[in-house]
């Protein structure tokens, strides 16, 4: 192998700008220019290269039909073998022409091949009125074309290589990886961070990521956890949908309140990536009730894997490879804060079952869900 493939990629998001896929893209790309690729950027205006190793060949404002013809003029230009598209409902303002790059492509004959990352099979949004309804009756014509017109169609979420294979697309699947590095965690220095956020000696530390998704469940959960804080890593404003956020902040409030649980809360407030891996390995467990149940595209699951965390989460609608449950991590069924509170309480008085989940979470990062292992899959797929 030794081709070194020419990738141009795609991405709706990029630092600085602040979004989970714009933080993919760039560990991805630096990856993937230590694994035999040569990756380029096609990203918005005002994106920023992050090494001379993968440099920005064209940037874009607002996404629309003349972007294809960049896109498609940047593709002759750098000479690439291959188009790879980072795709999420909200990525390209929903605009249409997004959903065509690939009949484009070829109609102009490119002669490259082309990949798309699909981070979701949402409905897209392209009807000013009941959107919803009708994103969902186009979503299986829109997304299956833009599916089965690519070369091969990732699924970052294995539930939905059924439904690309069904779409009629050459479909796999490639785990997300996490958008925080791994820290090396010590006895000195998760002692520092527990007294910075007010955790005394001896308190039973449970990490959420302090976003408003199954935190009511959490938070029934530690009424009964007396020796128990909560350590929220992260602020709210950086969910990019600000509308549940204020619809589910009173609730919260109330539901604090009536628990009583505020003073065993605690915030950290936003965090630069190296301070967020500190809390989370200051903490004894980490808790992520998803109530959609646990994903491998959730960012917080992939991090708390990373950084080698036992972990409790709620039950996936189908099994997540790599991670065996009971074993790799702990699952409970969603929205049960009673076998929540009970899990919790099994890992905070037996530290051989903490110290298991700890152990088999950190060699599954390694092996598995590493962004070395991620590149070299996909330098595979750029081979193939």
């Amino acid at each position: 192998m030794d081709f070194k493939p020419r990738v141009l990629i795609i991405s709706g998001e990029y630092p600085p700008m602040l979004g989970g896929i714009g933080d993919y893209t760039y560990k991805l790309t630096a990856s993937l220019s230590s694994a035999g690729v040569e990756p380029l950027l096609f990203v918005p205006d005002g994106s920023r290269p992050h090494s001379q190793h993968v440099p920005i060949a064209a940037t874009y404002g607002e996404w629309s039909w003349e972007t294809l013809r960049a896109l498609h003029r940047t593709l002759l230009e750098t000479e690439a073998d291959w188009l790879h598209v980072q795709h999420q409902v909200s990525m390209y303002k929903s605009h249409l022409s997004a959903y065509a790059i690939p009949r484009y492509l070829k109609w102009k004959r490119w002669q490259g091949r082309i990949a798309v990352t699909f981070h979701d099979l949402n409905p897209p949004v392209l009807f000013p009125r009941g959107q919803r309804l009708w994103g969902w009756f186009a979503r299986d014509w829109i997304l299956a074309d833009l599916a089965r017109h690519a070369d091969v169609a990732i699924a970052a979420d294995p539930t939905h290589v059924e439904d690309l294979v069904r779409f009629g697309a050459q479909s796999l699947q490639v785990p997300i990886g996490s958008n925080i590095a791994a820290h090396v965690a010590d006895v000195h220095s998760s002692a520092q961070i527990r007294r910075h956020y007010g955790i005394p000696d001896g308190t039973f530390a449970i990490g959420h990521f302090g976003t408003p998704i199954g935190l009511e469940t959490l938070l029934h959960a530690l009424q009964n956890l007396p020796n128990a804080l909560l350590l929220l890593i992260g602020k709210q404003d950086m969910l990019t949908n600000k509308a549940n956020i204020e619809k589910l902040t009173p609730e919260l409030l109330k539901t604090i309140e009536k628990l009583a649980v505020g003073d065993r809360l605690r915030w950290t407030g936003r965090l630069p990536e190296a301070d967020a891996a500190a809390a989370l390995t200051a903490c004894d467990v980490i808790v992520l009730p998803y109530e959609a149940g646990a994903s491998l595209r959730h960012g917080g699951l992939m991090a708390a894997i990373t950084q080698g965390r036992a972990v409790i989460t709620s039950s996936p609608t189908r099994p997540l490879p790599g991670l065996a449950e009971g074993e790799d991590i702990l699952t409970f069924p969603r929205g049960n804060a009673s076998a929540l509170e009970a899990l919790i309480k099994t890992v905070a008085q037996r530290p051989d079952i903490r110290h298991s989940l700890e152990q088999r979470a950190a060699a599954a990062a390694r092996t598995v869900f590493s962004w070395e292992v991620i590149a070299q899959a996909h330098r595979l797929i750029y081979h193939s």
